[in-house]
């Protein structure tokens, strides 16, 4: 297979130089590798912490609920949106003492997510976001007991995973093929989990409204289309249309699934 016109990744760990949004040559090779998509992910650091320091604040605002007498009863800080290039965002929160982020890294600041970054590259390039605002890395941690006003509890000094998309590309070779494999596996039924097809069958899914997992399998390049109506740069459409023709001929199929909080 000849090789692939796709973005160089780029890592905030690196100094910006004019070729992060260049396009290079990566092998076909690379289609099936596995990598992360989406990351929501938090860590209290108040055991870390020493008496009286607070990490820097980091909000977009905040809710204030309080009730009919008046008294206060909670207070929600709001995400703020870090906006990157190619019309990227993601989102992190501190009130203090923990830290929150979410948001799809290895797409965050390119133009393409046709490859990506795994698990712990994606955690690296977190931690580097993290720290342009001050704030501390996210870590593995270790179980303990802590002592409470009302007794000692279980606490965790890592950093814990709410959600996260895993995501890995096949190439059927063709997009005749490609549309043939799509009716194929519209046909199988998951483990206790529904099957649905979508859009005029581009889109299969299993587990639709699960609170554990849900896993889909889609054509690349019609996802790219549809995601090309919100892109208003000239340069960039030009480039996805590029990146989907290509998608479309090697009938690039994505499988991405999403672990939830429950899992």
């Amino acid at each position: 297979m000849s090789d692939v016109p796709v973005t160089r990744h780029f890592s905030l760990v690196d100094k910006p130089t004019s070729e992060k949004n260049t396009i290079t040559s990566f092998s076909s090779d690379l289609v099936s590798t596995v990598f992360c998509d989406w990351i929501s992910i938090y860590q209290d650091h108040t055991i870390n912490l020493a008496n009286g320091v607070i990490l820097p604040l980091v909000n977009n605002g905040a809710f204030v609920s309080y009730d009919l007498d008046g008294e206060h009863e909670f207070t929600t800080l709001k995400k703020l949106s870090l906006l990157g290039s190619h019309e990227t965002k993601i989102f992190i929160r501190c009130d203090g003492s923990t830290v929150w982020f979410e948001g799809n890294v290895s797409r965050f600041g390119r133009p393409d997510n046709i490859f990506g970054y795994d698990f712990m590259q994606c955690i690296k390039r977190i931690n580097a976001i993290l720290a342009t605002k001050g704030l501390p890395p996210f870590t593995a941690g270790k179980r303990l007991e802590v002592n409470t006003p009302t007794g000692w509890k279980p606490a965790f000094t890592g950093a814990r995973i709410t959600r996260v998309d895993l995501t890995q590309n096949f190439a059927a070779g063709s997009s005749q093929n490609a549309a043939f494999f799509m009716r194929h596996i519209a046909m199988q039924q998951a483990s206790r989990l529904k099957t649905g097809t979508h859009g005029e069958g581009e889109t299969v899914d299993f587990g639709r409204g699960s609170k554990r997992v849900y896993s889909k399998a889609y054509l690349k390049a019609a996802e790219l289309i549809a995601h090309s109506k919100k892109t208003k740069n000239p340069a960039s459409l030009e480039y996805i249309f590029k990146l989907a023709k290509w998608a479309d001929s090697i009938g690039l199929v994505r499988f991405e699934t999403t672990y939830k909080s429950t899992f």
